[in-house]
């Protein structure tokens, strides 16, 4: 490609505020560049190749985000690097898009204790919590709140994270503008799906929520996933949604041992939410195991 690396991106600036009128103009001006290249179409592509990534928000980045991922940063550098390096291999990008309101049960404001204290990020409500009303549900209908803990047996309250609208919940600046010069020079655009909307659920998979009566899947990300020859994976957190969606995948296609196969997931660019780290390797051991690739995205040259 004619356009260099650092013209698009500015690493100094990974997880940082911008202003409107900053935006404005990196996005003019990546405009500007992308419409210089001369590569093929998307829509040319014979081997169609898949990069999905997993909530690449702002407020899972470190230094700007109220549910900080460390090693955020970092990915957001080499999942720019991996577009940039294979721009012209890339047929399709698909981001999921955490998506919140204030009052959703994993949120603090859902649950108070006797004493009408509202619960502290981070802490786990059980079952048996709710039966002795150590924590009472405050919103919504009580009788779903007490199905959904029922079903999970607990609960664990992550701080307001990804309020649809709000700074946190767009992606980070500097991969936006990636994802736009990949777009404008490839003649596509990516794929957006949001997930977690349910007020009355988690949902961590791009596919489903935790618990849902009407078992409800995102048929988006089901028939995307067969399309492609080839499936590349980053994004946050690799403790918890990254994981949680390729599992749901598996869950998908347990019979479609090809489908399987296609899957790459990108290691250094995702991270664990701290505390979680054996998470990471629990799923990852299990992955490797199903016949998915765990590979360094810098070693992957499309």
């Amino acid at each position: 490609m004619v356009t260099q690396y650092d013209k698009i991106v500015n690493e100094k600036r990974i997880a940082t505020r911008e202003t409107k009128e900053e935006r404005r103009k990196n996005l003019q001006k990546v405009y500007a560049l992308a419409k210089q290249e001369k590569v093929s179409l998307a829509r040319e592509d014979k081997k169609k190749r898949l990069l999905i990534l997993i909530d690449p928000q702002n407020d899972f980045m470190e230094g700007i985000g109220s549910l900080p991922v460390e090693g955020s940063k970092s990915d957001i550098k080499r999942i720019t690097n991996f577009i940039y390096r294979n721009n012209n291999s890339i047929t399709k990008i698909m981001c999921t898009q955490d998506t919140h309101c204030p009052m959703q049960i994993f949120h603090p404001d859902w649950w108070k204790d006797r004493n009408g204290n509202t619960v502290d990020p981070y802490t786990i409500i059980t079952y048996e919590d709710y039966k002795s009303g150590i924590w009472l549900p405050t919103c919504g209908d009580i009788n779903r709140s007490e199905d959904y803990l029922k079903n999970m047996k607990s609960i664990q309250i992550w701080p307001e994270h990804c309020i649809e609208g709000e700074f946190g919940w767009k992606f980070e600046g500097q991969l936006l503008k990636m994802l736009y010069f990949w777009a404008i020079t490839r003649n596509t655009m990516p794929a957006i799906v949001r997930k977690g909307t349910d007020p009355y659920s988690e949902m961590f998979g791009a596919i489903k929520a935790e618990y849902d009566p009407t078992n409800r899947k995102t048929k988006k990300v089901i028939k995307v996933v067969e399309e492609y020859d080839e499936i590349y994976i980053g994004g946050e957190a690799s403790s918890h949604c990254l994981p949680i969606t390729v599992k749901q995948i598996i869950e998908e296609f347990a019979d479609r041992q090809d489908i399987i196969s296609k899957i790459t997931i990108l290691e250094d660019c995702t991270s664990p939410v701290k505390g979680c780290e054996n998470l990471q390797k629990e799923f990852f051991n299990e992955f490797r195991n199903c016949g998915i690739r765990i590979e360094n995205s810098q070693n992957i040259n499309l």
